[in-house]
């Protein structure tokens, strides 16, 4: 009995440190940002004041991997901006190591792909820092706090990716937000290209 009672101990402050763990990340919180859009205008999250929180991917121009979500997030972006959540795209990438990431060849692309959403230049890639970005895509969604900051509701990958079943994560998060359920799925690992910091 006396060597049980100290076990029991370790293990229950183990589980409540780790529950500590979790409950900051599910808390996470932004503050708003002032990007350059490809058509020039420099917006922030402010600029939208009537809702209720944001949809965040960040992409970029390179990367196979997001390429193939241009045409989904204009998708995303006109059913859930009506709703409160519009969808807003930022490129991380450093234009220096990739000459195709410059502010000129995101525009190209934004008007070849017909992209209806923002698409937000990170020059000095302190949104992706804020954020955590590791990956493009990697999606984000965030609700308004009171004193104007963002608390990130969901992040990781858009989608599982499957052509079978395909679940996606990101619509999944604003659907519960907008019902007012609980989120119980608030990670998932993003996949794609790696987001180099410049140092």
């Amino acid at each position: 009995m006396r060597q049980s009672i100290p076990k029991l101990l370790i293990i229950g402050f183990a589980l409540l440190l780790g529950g500590w763990r979790f409950a900051d990340k599910e808390a996470k919180q932004l503050t708003d940002f002032r990007l350059k859009d490809v058509d020039g205008a420099y917006k922030s999250l402010a600029d939208y004041p009537e809702a209720k929180g944001f949809m965040v991917v960040f992409i970029c121009n390179h990367c196979p991997m997001a390429k193939q979500y241009y045409s989904k997030l204009n998708t995303l972006d006109a059913a859930y901006k009506a709703k409160g959540y519009p969808l807003i795209a930022i490129n991380p990438m450093d234009s220096l190591l990739y000459e195709e990431e410059t502010w000129e060849g995101m525009a190209k692309v934004a008007k070849a792909k017909k992209m209806q959403y923002p698409y937000l230049q990170d020059p000095t890639q302190s949104v992706g820092k804020q954020f955590g970005v590791t990956h493009t895509p990697q999606a984000f969604v965030l609700t308004k706090n009171t004193d104007g900051t963002f608390k990130v509701e969901y992040e990781g990958a858009i989608d599982n990716g499957s052509d079978n079943i395909l679940k996606s994560y990101l619509t999944q998060t604003v659907d519960l937000l907008i019902a007012k359920k609980p989120i119980k799925e608030r990670n998932h690992s993003a996949i794609g290209c790696a987001v180099y910091y410049r140092k």
